[in-house]
Formats: structure tokens, C-alpha cells, sequence
């Protein structure tokens, strides 16, 4: 049995896919609206929504912002979606099976005038020998 069709907006869609955006059109939370609109607006980049509403700033939650955005029809795309990465404590970096990239590590070390900037090999300290 084929789907029941109808046409919107030059667009052939299944019945269940138009009664579903009519259902969502009808059913907006204009409070929540109104505060998204309100972040945005504040904002300068997703991750900040995201922090003002206490939530973590991972990918997913970027892109289930997005979509809730686009649901209400309020523009972002003028806002970037950086991640904001807290940096560690070396002392929580510094404990045994620690999965903290070396290179990492040695240019934090450096940073905190804890290891000096010198190859451990030669003695190098990074001046060019030609």
C-alpha cells in the first residue's frame, strides 16, 4: 500500500512528515523561544549558550542546540561553535598511567618553568647549529 501524500510548498511530503510539522508549528514553547532568543542574542558563540544554561560543551549538545534553533527558526549561523576546554591541573595531569599526550606535557612543564627548553638527548636548546 503506497502513502498517503500531500503537497506543500511545491514538495511532496509522506502525511505523517505534514502532520508532524503542522503539529510542531502549533505546539511552540514560546517561553523557551523567547529565552533562545534571548542567549543568542547575548552570545557570542554557542558554547556560551550552553554554559549559560549549565549544560556541558560537547558536539552533541552543539548540534542538538542547532536543531532546537532551527525548530523555532532563529538564526545562528553568525555564531561559531567553539569548544571551550578547560585546562587540567598539572597535578592531575602528573600521576601515574596519566593518558596526557607527551608533547603536551613537556610544552605545560616549560610553561610552568618546571623543565627547561633544551633537547634531553644533545642539550640543544632549539637554536639552529648550521
Amino acid at each position: 500500500m503506497q502513502p498517503i501524500y500531500k503537497r506543500e510548498k511545491d514538495q511532496w511530503l509522506p502525511f505523517w512528515r505534514y502532520d508532524f510539522e503542522l503539529y510542531l508549528m502549533k505546539n511552540v514553547n514560546m517561553e523557551e523561544k523567547e529565552l533562545l532568543q534571548k542567549l543568542v542574542k547575548e552570545s557570542n558563540c554557542l558554547t556560551e549558550i550552553l554554559a549559560k544554561q549549565e549544560m556541558k560543551q560537547t558536539q552533541t549538545n552543539i548540534q542538538a542546540l542547532k536543531e532546537t534553533l532551527d525548530g523555532y527558526g532563529i538564526a545562528h549561523n553568525h555564531l561559531p561553535n567553539k569548544l571551550i576546554q578547560e585546562k587540567k591541573e598539572l597535578s592531575e595531569i602528573l600521576t601515574e598511567n596519566s593518558t596526557y599526550q607527551s608533547a603536551k606535557l613537556r610544552k605545560r612543564l616549560i610553561d610552568a618553568g618546571l623543565k627547561k627548553c633544551r633537547c634531553e638527548k644533545c642539550g640543544n636548546t632549539g637554536e639552529w647549529q648550521g
